[in-house]
């Protein structure tokens, strides 16, 4: 399990959240262990989703009417 985690640490995840940190600002996976032991390991998101950007097609829309012609 250590080398797991530290693959993981490697990339980023963290084994304990930073204190006074707001747990939807990182992202969560839990590790199952061969012993039965889980894990959770917690990387903080690199960009937050703007909903509002998600259903406003408009911008989509026009690029692909200009690459119709």
């Amino acid at each position: 399990m250590s080398s797991t985690s530290s693959r993981l640490e490697k990339k980023g995840f963290l084994s304990q959240l930073p204190p006074k940190a707001n747990i939807d600002d990182y992202e969560v996976i839990t590790i199952n262990g061969k012993s039965g032991k889980k894990l959770k390991m917690y990387r903080e998101k690199k960009e937050q989703i703007d909903i509002d950007g998600l259903e406003d097609f408009t911008h989509s829309w026009t690029t692909f009417q200009q690459n119709l012609s």
